[in-house]
């Protein structure tokens, strides 16, 4: 059941991200700044809550996905990504992330866990399909995982969607929705929302531009 509502999820991701990426090859490095929640309920895990009660998660996949007070958040920058554009649309991204964990799902946890992750994930844009409205860039990605809950640990396989929204040529507010799916069952799956600031930079603007200056002469 676990393995067909995964891939419910993949086709959803898939179908659901086409977009222009402002990282290219004139910026080729990127670096995300934000703050990240935490949310343990919508993985589909669980048993029937009218029955049960509160649940560590949810019976079926996104189940009250938009539940924020399952969320564990902070308002400080707890998250750090850099990216590198490889090219044809394709980046790669490191990822780091920390968070204070008091509830489980629907269930309070006597004390605050720490939380820390890192992440290696495939960026995709599928940039032509955007036409002139390039301040709009979704994307989609995958890639892997690994986070300490307190003294625990575990290693998770990561889909992810989110979108930059470009307010100038090389700065853009990102905001990011992405499904850690563990390799052991005695683990949480989870889902990672993030909230933050882009910046691109790098690559080739120094030749690009003297390339148009010998046109322009």
């Amino acid at each position: 059941m676990k393995t067909s509502k995964t891939i419910s999820f993949i086709l959803f991701a898939l179908l659901c991200n086409i977009g222009f990426s402002q990282i290219n090859e004139d910026k080729r490095w990127s670096i995300t700044l934000g703050t990240n929640a935490i949310d343990f309920f919508p993985t589909g895990n669980g048993l029937d809550a009218s029955i049960y009660g509160p649940q560590e998660s949810s019976e079926n996949l996104f189940g009250d996905f938009f539940e924020t007070g399952n969320w564990n958040y902070s308002t400080a920058m707890t998250s750090l990504r850099v990216g590198y554009y490889v090219g044809a649309n394709l980046s790669f991204r490191g990822g780091f992330s920390m968070n204070k964990i008091d509830r489980i799902g629907e269930i309070d946890q006597q004390k605050d866990l720490t939380f820390v992750g890192l992440d290696g994930e495939l960026i995709y844009s599928l940039n032509s399909y955007m036409g002139d409205a390039t301040w709009l860039d979704p994307y989609f990605g995958a890639g892997l995982g690994h986070h300490w809950l307190d003294s625990s640990n575990t290693t998770t396989w990561n889909l992810l969607v989110g979108f930059n929204f470009w307010v100038k040529e090389n700065i853009a507010l990102t905001i990011e929705s992405g499904y850690r799916n563990t390799f052991e069952n005695r683990n949480f799956d989870f889902f990672q929302h993030t909230a933050g600031v882009t910046f691109s930079f790098g690559g080739n603007n120094n030749q690009s531009n003297k390339g148009m200056d010998q046109v322009l002469d």
